[in-house]
């Protein structure tokens, strides 16, 4: 689950001016939706007016969807970053037995547990970082949850930048580091820390740190969508039309996405460079003997490394749409790529 701004520059319905951190001060649209880890599956978007841009609202599309969906259908975890490590959403997922792992806020409370951890024992969970898993209850909880505190060592130099002012010396102004980190004084070590809170117990340190990182992922997926799908690119009068839009774009990505891991299905293939390879390609229609047929020509210098792929692909539908009754036969020629269609 996450979330995402689109700037808006116009009158629309929903346009309010909220939590933007690239454009502040401009009206912007929230997009919640929610993936399918890594295979960039989209299951759902909301669109929500700007003020809406926290997980609460957020969340209960995704809980309409989990309620209509049979329980043997639901998600292994749902995972979320640190907006939504909150009681009201872990409660909820907690009464349909789903599990999560959410990153917690660092609290007053939460960072004095931390000092206190820190001359206990930990254990390594990978890629220089350390965890310990203990349990904590916070103020507003209904009950103690399962928590897991990661850290590393890291030395930080602060950094500075010179400011140049006329007839006047330079000026060394420090600039503010990005992330919270804590001085171990005692043994004069900087440690850079998070939370992880979830309520699966088979998942060990190891497995939940490494795919809580594995979420850094998804944020592409706001990359394609935005930018090289069309999330950014369209503008409607009423907020309606909006999520409507944006539903179809991820009706479309989900068709693409599949279509290319039929291709590929060791990895993710960015459409800025499928869709000139495997979409960019002449087609004519000709009717013929009751038979529609269509001849599909490529152009592109990989001509014959495309026709390798669209043969795998054809390979795999053809199978599935044989068993329906719909196909009879595809053909593919050395250059010409010939699709025999039975009843139109």
């Amino acid at each position: 689950m996450d979330n995402t701004i689109k700037p808006i520059y116009g009158h629309q319905e929903g346009a309010e001016i909220g939590y933007n951190p690239s454009k502040q001060g401009r009206p912007n649209l929230n997009y919640h939706s929610y993936f399918i880890g890594a295979i960039r599956l989209v299951l759902g978007i909301d669109v929500l007016p700007g003020k809406q841009s926290s997980s609460t609202h957020g969340i209960q599309s995704l809980l309409n969807f989990l309620d209509t969906e049979p329980t043997e259908n639901h998600p292994r975890l749902v995972r979320g970053d640190i907006g939504y490590g909150n009681d009201k959403i872990m409660s909820e997922l907690e009464k349909r037995n789903i599990k999560y792992l959410f990153k917690l806020k660092r609290t007053t409370k939460v960072s004095n547990k931390f000092k206190e951890l820190l001359k206990e024992q930990w254990s390594d969970c990978g890629a220089r970082w350390s965890s310990i898993e203990t349990t904590i209850k916070l103020s507003g909880w209904e009950k103690e949850r399962k928590v897991l505190f990661v850290r590393r060592p890291i030395e930080i130099e602060e950094p500075v930048i010179e400011k140049k002012s006329r007839g006047r010396p330079k000026k060394e102004i420090p600039i503010q580091i990005e992330f919270d980190f804590f001085i171990d004084k005692k043994i004069n070590t900087q440690w850079e820390y998070y939370i992880l809170i979830t309520n699966d117990l088979v998942l060990n340190r190891y497995e939940l740190t490494n795919l809580y990182r594995e979420r850094s992922d998804c944020e592409n997926n706001f990359d394609e969508l935005k930018k090289q799908w069309g999330w950014s690119g369209f503008m409607t009068k009423d907020i309606k039309s909006t999520r409507i839009i944006a539903r179809l774009i991820a009706i479309i990505v989900n068709l693409w996405s599949v279509f290319c891991r039929l291709a590929n299905p060791n990895k993710h293939i960015e459409p800025v460079t499928s869709r000139p390879i495997l979409l960019y390609i002449n087609a004519r229609l000709t009717n013929s003997g009751r038979k529609t047929k269509i001849r599909l020509f490529s152009t592109h210098a990989q001509a014959s490394e495309i026709q390798k792929v669209l043969s795998k692909i054809n390979k795999i539908l053809n199978g599935i749409l044989t068993k329906c009754g719909a196909v009879e036969k595809i053909h593919i020629g050395k250059r010409f790529y010939t699709m025999l269609l039975v009843n139109g």
